[in-house]
């Protein structure tokens, strides 16, 4: 990796003097707010080359401001990127209308970019996914040749970038005949089909950001980014910075990013992030080294936010969007309204819940986790949900009541879920090796509750669905309806999980909010 910008010294407003070196690849500053952080990439933007700069062109805009380059006599090209200035949504056929009556292209986007500043006062929208993907296509089919050819490899392209993120989303293009054009799509878990336009925030900002890196890779050798962790949950924070450090490593960049996240404090971005704080003489000043009380401070803004954004009504953290549809369809089912929040793994619930224990004003926030044939890290505690099943799938497994919401017979659903381990033998074994010696005699009599209980049944929930037809979040509305009309939910679910939707106010709206917003 090259380090293009080497240092820059700067004074801005007298408070934060004197020079910041940077390393090649990911570079990450962080500190309190005040700390001039945006101001300082808004220096570093206003001293860097623009579009159509000489090469060797001084860098500098004052005596007190100068920006320091590895090779001078090299061509630096820079861009800016503030991603919480979101980007705009539109429609499949609208972007198609946009690109062409705005004479849009690939290119005028990256020129964009690359005269733009780091601007935190405005709206500034940057183009979407669905713009990108366009674009590039259209680039592509200038050269002439088959324009469905042409659609497979900027589709193949993009998806390795957003695979890089959500490994189970999949950018799905279908040739559109009437029009002549692609028309495409995202693919979760292999079945349900979203709409780019219906993107959640979090999911539209963070592919259009590293959509924008990706295209735009052979037109710049430094970008700056602002704050790209805004709208997004904790464990997308750190997939975001994970594919940060790839793509420097992988196309030979350098990357200067400011950020809250506290992601950052993980062993391997530590390593590239400097802080900004304020010392005794009240000055800003740059350092690797921090206090205990300095690094609360930083990682503890974030945590500040959600207790002000959503607690007045129950919480619940939760592990991934699978928690989110099944706590949703029974607060719904059961007329309350509560709040959601994804934090992607386990192991990001339970260190939120430990912090939860510690800071306080937690009262009204619910943590829960997959039970992974593994023991109760917090047993008998009432805010701290453990299943006792390997997976919040494995409930959605009661055999007569998925025959009731298929319009099956219970023989019918125990060969869907059989045909669906033997689908899946491989991921199976690579997660629990105690099913090894069973598949060579699993029949339909083996797939009993007991046997559903030791598997993990988020590997054969999709083939399961996709065999019945039915898509998850249809199928789990329907399962938790049915549970209703029984007065089964607190036998088939958790109880400790009813109990605490039930808690929430009669007099709520009775529809789920999911949270998406800046998360530790």
């Amino acid at each position: 990796m090259n380090n293009y910008v080497k240092s820059v010294d700067v004074n801005i407003l007298n408070l934060l003097v004197g020079k910041i070196n940077f390393i090649p690849g990911l570079n990450i500053l962080s500190g309190e707010n005040g700390t001039l952080k945006t101001r300082l990439l808004q220096t570093i933007r206003g001293l860097g080359p623009r579009l159509g700069s000489p090469i060797g062109a001084p860098i500098s805009d004052t005596a007190s401001n100068q920006l320091v380059l590895s090779n001078p006599a090299e061509e630096v090209r820079m861009q800016a990127i503030s991603p919480k200035r979101n980007t705009e949504r539109r429609s499949v056929e609208s972007i198609v209308k946009f690109l062409h009556s705005q004479n849009q292209s690939i290119d005028t986007f990256i020129s964009e970019r690359a005269g733009a500043q780091i601007n935190d006062r405005t709206f500034e929208p940057y183009p979407a996914l669905g713009d990108l993907f366009y674009a590039l296509y259209e680039k592509l089919c200038k050269d002439g040749g088959n324009q469905k050819e042409k659609m497979t490899i900027v589709t193949s392209d993009f998806n390795a970038v957003i695979k890089s993120i959500f490994q189970e989303y999949e950018l799905r293009s279908l040739w559109n005949d009437t029009s002549g054009t692609p028309r495409i799509s995202l693919l979760k878990k292999g079945i349900n089909e979203v709409p780019l336009e219906d993107l959640s925030l979090g999911e539209q900002e963070i592919l259009s950001l590293v959509a924008n890196l990706y295209a735009s890779k052979d037109s710049f050798d430094v970008c700056l980014i602002d704050e790209p962790e805004i709208h997004l949950n904790w464990h997308l924070e750190e997939r975001l910075f994970e594919y940060l450090d790839i793509f420097c490593g992988t196309y030979s960049k350098q990357l200067i990013v400011v950020s809250h996240s506290r992601a950052i404090f993980k062993s391997k971005f530590l390593k590239a992030t400097q802080f900004l704080f304020w010392n005794e003489a009240g000055k800003i000043v740059v350092g690797k080294d921090i206090t205990e009380e300095q690094r609360r401070r930083i990682a503890g803004e974030a945590i500040d936010i959600i207790k002000l954004g959503t607690f007045p009504k129950t919480t619940f953290f939760v592990e991934d969007e699978s928690h989110t549809k099944v706590i949703e369809a029974i607060s719904r089912a059961i007329g309350r309204n509560v709040s959601i929040t994804e934090c992607g793994n386990a192991s990001n619930v339970k260190s939120l819940y430990k912090l939860a224990k510690n800071e306080g004003g937690w009262d009204s926030a619910f943590f829960m986790i997959d039970g992974d044939n593994q023991g109760n890290p917090f047993p008998s505690e009432a805010r701290f949900i453990h299943l006792n099943k390997y997976c919040i799938e494995n409930y959605l497994l009661d055999l007569d009541i998925a025959a009731k919401v298929s319009t099956k017979s219970k023989e019918d659903i125990r060969r869907v879920i059989l045909d669906s381990i033997l689908e899946k033998r491989e991921k199976i074994l690579n997660k629990n090796k105690y099913f090894d010696f069973l598949f060579d005699r699993l029949a339909l009599p083996d797939i009993t509750a007991s046997f559903l209980e030791k598997l993990d049944a988020a590997t054969i929930f999709a083939s399961y669905l996709k065999k019945l037809g039915i898509g998850f979040e249809d199928y789990v509305r329907d399962y938790v309806k049915i549970c209703q009309s029984q007065s089964i939910l607190d036998s088939v679910f958790p109880d400790q999980l009813i109990e605490a939707i039930e808690q929430t106010s009669n007099e709520e709206i009775p529809s789920a909010e999911i949270v998406e917003q800046p998360f530790p």
